[in-house]
């Protein structure tokens, strides 16, 4: 995520980091999120080259009854292959209350 982040900073590479809180996430894109209860954010993500997360592509993103969404697919989710769904603000932006995602990964390929 470190050298993601430098991308974007510099404006070079296919995969940029993304503030999270900033960013509008679309299809093949990368959420990054905690794992084991930490509580990283992207300032920390900016600043340190190793830390424990998990992350996952995005496969959709749509709306519904209950506003935009965003889905996930990723390996090593509780052994398997998961989905997830991940709702999304007004403006497409990761709804984040709980602190458990960290960045989006923005893929240019």
């Amino acid at each position: 995520m470190h050298w993601a982040i430098a991308n974007a900073v510099a404006g070079t590479g296919d995969f940029r980091g993304r503030d999270v809180a900033a960013y509008a996430p679309k299809l093949g894109d990368i959420l990054h999120n905690n794992r084991s209860g930490h509580n990283f954010d992207f300032a920390y993500a900016k600043t340190h080259t190793a830390y424990e997360s998990h992350s996952a592509i995005v496969i959709e993103v749509g709306s519904d009854n209950r506003g935009k969404y965003l889905r996930t697919i990723g390996g090593n989710e509780t052994d398997s292959v998961g989905l997830k769904e991940v709702r999304l603000s007004p403006s497409g932006k990761v709804l984040n209350g709980s602190g458990l995602y960290i960045s989006v990964i923005e893929t240019l390929l």
